[in-house]
């Protein structure tokens, strides 16, 4: 008896991987594969990669790199960085009559658009969407201040906002991927 109970209860284990939470036939009949080229404006190709990675984990799309159902056209029309946070420097423990910027927002706005790739028909949008995100950064009030002689090769802010514009990629990614599903 126990020898057949083992190779079923090993074949009930390997088939019980697949279970899902999520209302799979909904999802199976609805996926559709999407192609997404490069995104105008985006210099390095990091939102670009990374607003494809976002479509593929969100389940409900099927990437492809050419000739999907739909294409998903994106524009970055514009990108700010703006100082909104101050501080004064601090000397031999007393505050200096400077103040400096130490906080930025960078925030971006895009234009989305879903075509269909066979009859190049715009099936959603054009929308314009945005988000931001804020960063600090230090204002290296140092008196051997090592930002004046790097030749601008060393900044603090410039290495900040590299670093903060990964996580704005990301949240905006989010957002088109959700405006998408939910206007579909």
């Amino acid at each position: 008896m126990k020898r057949l109970l083992y190779p079923f209860l090993a074949l009930f284990l390997l088939t019980g991987c697949g279970y899902r939470f999520s209302d799979t036939t909904r999802t199976a009949e609805f996926c559709k594969t999407v192609s997404i080229p490069y995104i105008e404006g985006d210099q390095d190709g990091s939102f670009t990669s990374t607003l494809i990675h976002t479509l593929a984990a969100s389940g409900k799309w099927k990437y492809r790199p050419n000739q999907g159902e739909l294409t998903l056209k994106v524009s970055l029309i514009e990108t700010r960085n703006e100082e909104v946070g101050f501080a004064r420097s601090v000397q031999n423990e007393q505050l200096n009559k400077w103040i400096s910027p130490n906080e930025n927002r960078l925030s971006t706005l895009v234009k989305v658009e879903m075509i269909e790739t066979a009859s190049q028909k715009t099936v959603l949008g054009p929308e314009y969407l945005s988000t931001g995100v804020i960063y600090d950064y230090d204002p290296d009030f140092n008196a051997d201040n090592l930002v004046q002689f790097s030749l601008a090769q060393y900044n603090f802010q410039e290495i900040s906002n590299r670093i903060a514009k990964a996580p704005l990629d990301e949240r905006l990614s989010k957002i088109i991927i959700e405006f998408v599903e939910n206007a579909w």
